[in-house]
């Protein structure tokens, strides 16, 4: 190839508009020993892009890299199943259940067992609203009372 030509094809090439075969042409003109004298300035390029084609990384050059930044390599992530995530609340919610049925039972079992019951303790009142609800419940079991009784009986029970 003529000096022309290989002036035409490095100003493509540096324009990014060679093909491979045209860049591989070019790299067979600057590593051959006949080259023009004015475009020796060229050869230290090509002789860099050969260089590099040819150097390839080691399969340990990722824990090379990692001792030189001082870093340990990575570990694989694991998967954590839904189970195993919520395994810790699983936990929590039976010991918390637990604690409520240990103090339950323990009610039962330390509360004394003569408590008087709610009805025994409830006072009468004579006041108020309260007057009233008492006298109609007393009429109330008044007229049960006098239901049950036979018919001879209830004309002999004065009525108030």
């Amino acid at each position: 190839m003529n000096t022309l030509d290989i002036r035409q094809l490095l100003d493509r090439y540096f324009q990014g508009d060679t093909n491979l075969e045209e860049e591989a042409l070019l790299r067979g003109y600057f590593t051959g020993n006949s080259i023009d004298p004015q475009l020796m300035a060229y050869k230290p390029w090509f002789d860099y892009c050969l260089e590099e084609q040819q150097t390839t990384l080691g399969s340990d050059f990722d824990q090379r890299m990692l001792q030189l930044a001082g870093q340990q390599p990575s570990t694989k992530a694991r998967t954590i199943s839904l189970h195993s995530r919520l395994m810790p609340l699983f936990k929590a919610a039976a010991v918390v259940i637990f604690v409520l049925l240990l103090g339950n039972s323990l009610q039962t079992v330390v509360a004394p067992k003569d408590t008087p019951t709610a009805s025994a303790t409830t006072e009468t009142t004579t006041t108020g609203i309260n007057v009233a609800r008492n006298d109609s419940a007393v009429i109330d079991s008044m007229k049960q009372s006098k239901a049950a009784l036979p018919v001879e009986q209830e004309m002999s029970i004065p009525i108030e």
